[in-house]
């Protein structure tokens, strides 16, 4: 059963509650339950902030990005190693055990991000392993891009500094390259890069159906889902 509360507001508070709910898309006293309930685990655990993402509101870390679940997740995969961890997240030990500390009060729903962002990342990792060529490994970039091309194939790559001359070779002899698509030259660590790489390389392909013939396209900075 809930429990009924009576609050009176600061002048001016009630309106900004009432612009922050129409910005949300929420009922007034929905975010108003939201924000009580944020901040008491806010005091609780001051280094968990809470922000929303395509999946959804989630508990991350202050000042890095990092989902809880993605750090209780890299602990399980490290043997229950907090060091190992933040080693691996390039965090500091404290944000990691932060992690830890929280998960312990709020596990189960933690439980349930860590269930549903590994079944994407399965999903991500198989579509990215279904881009990978045997047939391909070691050979030069320019060996790549000839294949690629024969195929009518584009080539995903963070080495923009190998094909960006063959690209531009290849344009002044009047040929044409089955496309570029260019990725960060430095990804996160995270389990959330594959997904979030693959959905970005989804996006380029969705916006060019009849395929990158002669194009470059640059996909920047990825971040956390």
């Amino acid at each position: 059963m809930a429990d009924h509360y009576t609050l009176r507001l600061a002048p001016g508070m009630r309106q900004r509650l009432i612009e922050w709910a129409r910005r949300a898309g929420l009922a007034e006293r929905t975010l108003a339950q939201r924000y009580v309930e944020e901040g008491l685990r806010h005091d609780a655990h001051p280094l968990i902030q809470f922000l929303d993402g395509p999946s959804g509101r989630r508990a991350s870390l202050v000042g890095r990005g990092l989902d809880v679940w993605e750090s209780v997740a890299t602990v399980r995969d490290n043997d229950g190693s907090i060091a190992r961890a933040a080693e691996y997240l390039q965090v500091p030990a404290g944000l990691v055990e932060a992690a830890v500390a929280y998960y312990g009060e709020y596990r189960d729903e933690i439980d349930r991000e860590i269930e549903l962002n590994e079944a994407e990342y399965e999903r991500g990792r198989a579509s990215a392993a279904a881009g990978e060529r045997d047939d391909l490994a070691g050979r030069s970039d320019r060996s790549i891009l000839e294949a690629a091309s024969s195929e009518q194939r584009a080539v995903v790559t963070n080495n923009i500094k190998g094909f960006r001359p063959l690209a531009s070779e290849w344009l002044a002899q009047g040929r044409i390259h089955g496309g570029l698509i260019f990725l960060p030259s430095s990804r996160t660590r995270t389990r959330s890069a594959v997904p979030a790489l693959v959905a970005a390389i989804e996006g380029v392909l969705r916006e060019h159906p009849d395929g990158l013939n002669g194009c470059e396209r640059w996909i920047g900075p990825l971040s956390s889902p």
